[in-house]
């Protein structure tokens, strides 16, 4: 397993966000453009590897900050958490997923989900899990990892 030093993981964070846009919104094309993704890198707590988090607005967000926990320093670690992230993104940007503010709830596929449930029972992180392997293939597959 590669370790990579600060400078390589956002590099190579910033590629893998380039692609993941391309994969998850191949049949949207025009919305990746009208969105925005940032990276940072910091100590999250708990066992929290990542986090996706948007500028709130009146509709779909187009603003988001993709939140990786600075102690992971292997590269699959850190692809696969920016993969499990860009789903969030796709999800919270086309609108499939939604926060409710002010409510302990969320709307995924046009349900509604208490906001306290267990999250390996969550349908949108159970998706992002599964996408998030394919997204990792993806990177895997692809010239970026050859990037130093």
């Amino acid at each position: 397993m590669e370790k990579l030093s600060s400078a390589q993981r956002r590099k190579k964070s910033l590629k893998a966000i380039e692609l993941f846009t391309q994969h998850l919104f191949v049949n949207n094309k025009r919305l990746s453009k009208t969105i925005s993704i940032d990276i940072k890198f910091h100590k999250l707590s708990g066992d929290t590897w990542g986090i996706c988090d948007y500028e709130e607005c009146d509709r779909r967000p187009k603003e988001f900050i993709i939140y990786i926990d600075r102690s992971l320093t292997d590269e699959k670690d850190v692809i696969s958490t920016v993969a499990h992230e860009m789903v969030h993104v796709w999800q919270y940007a086309t609108g499939k997923f939604k926060d409710y503010v002010g409510r302990p709830a969320h709307r995924y596929e046009d349900h509604i989900y208490d906001a306290n449930m267990k999250y390996r029972d969550m349908p949108w992180e159970i998706e992002a899990r599964l996408l998030e392997k394919v997204l990792y293939k993806a990177w895997v597959n692809n010239k970026y990892t050859k990037m130093e």
